[in-house]
């Protein structure tokens, strides 16, 4: 997707039971690479199948909360 202004993101607490099945060292590589995915529209998967599978879920996710944002906003003008 591609990037728009904003400079933040939502992140559900749900996310909690994926992230306690990683490590703390595939938890911190989910976390930067979602972070870059949000200002880049650019997901970098890993060898790791795992991670992945958080990365998919979680670029998924932020996704739709920034089509959301973009029709609300919209809306308003």
């Amino acid at each position: 997707m591609a990037t728009t202004k904003s400079n933040s993101f939502i992140v559900y607490c749900d996310l909690n039971d994926q992230l306690q099945l990683l490590s703390d060292e595939e938890a911190g590589i989910v976390f930067k690479n979602i972070i870059g995915y949000s200002l880049t529209g650019q997901l970098s998967l890993t060898d790791n199948k795992a991670v992945n599978v958080v990365l998919v879920g979680m670029a998924t996710q932020i996704d739709r909360n920034k089509q959301k944002y973009e029709e609300v906003s919209a809306k308003m003008l």
